[in-house]
């Protein structure tokens, strides 16, 4: 039983020093860009809570545990993305459309949530091991941080989400959406 409990406790710190390492990652970005007069930026976290990462035998492990990093922002006329990791990966000129559509509908979506699988009036849905979004967004000198369970966006035929087409609607995840597609062409 004492093994038990040892293995737990060292599993939550475990969990507690990455989460630490990623707040501590993004805080130097957030300062990093500040300093350097970037006033139209924001950063996105994409992770997984008790996922297990598969890494090829021939390649460098760049992430940061089961957390993705990526940073996006506006410099002068034009709008960069990167992925924030171990590896130092290169800067990538995007389309301005992304950093526009943040700077336009920051207000909106600082304001709106993200409602959970719900199947009834009472009646809700989760799962395990689930992925989530997390946006930092630097907006006036502050800081608007807003997170997501990816699961909220889904619908099943058996068992219908009846926020699936509320949350699918909201600013903010077509934003993630317009940024999942940047990253995914990486």
């Amino acid at each position: 039983m004492k093994n038990i409990i040892l293995l737990f406790l060292f599993t939550i710190n475990l969990i507690s020093a990455q989460e630490t390492d990623i707040d501590t990652i993004v805080s130097k970005q957030i300062k990093y860009l500040t300093e350097n007069k970037i006033g139209e930026f924001f950063i996105v976290e994409k992770y997984c809570n008790g996922c297990i990462k598969l890494i090829k035998a021939n390649e460098p492990d760049c992430d940061y545990g089961t957390s993705r990093l990526y940073v996006f922002w506006k410099n002068k006329s034009e709008s960069y993305f990167r992925k924030i990791d171990k590896c130092n990966s290169p800067k990538i000129k995007i389309p301005d459309e992304i950093i526009k559509n943040y700077m336009l509908n920051i207000n909106e979506i600082e304001k709106e949530i993200i409602k959970d699988y719900q199947t009834g009036k009472d009646s809700y849905v989760t799962v395990s091991h689930s992925t989530f979004s997390k946006f930092y967004f630097m907006f006036n000198g502050n800081l608007i941080v807003k997170q997501f369970n990816d699961f909220d966006l889904t619908t099943e035929d058996y068992s219908p989400n009846i926020n699936y087409e509320y949350n699918n609607s909201l600013k903010l995840i077509k934003l993630g959406k317009a940024c999942d597609k940047i990253i995914l062409k990486k």
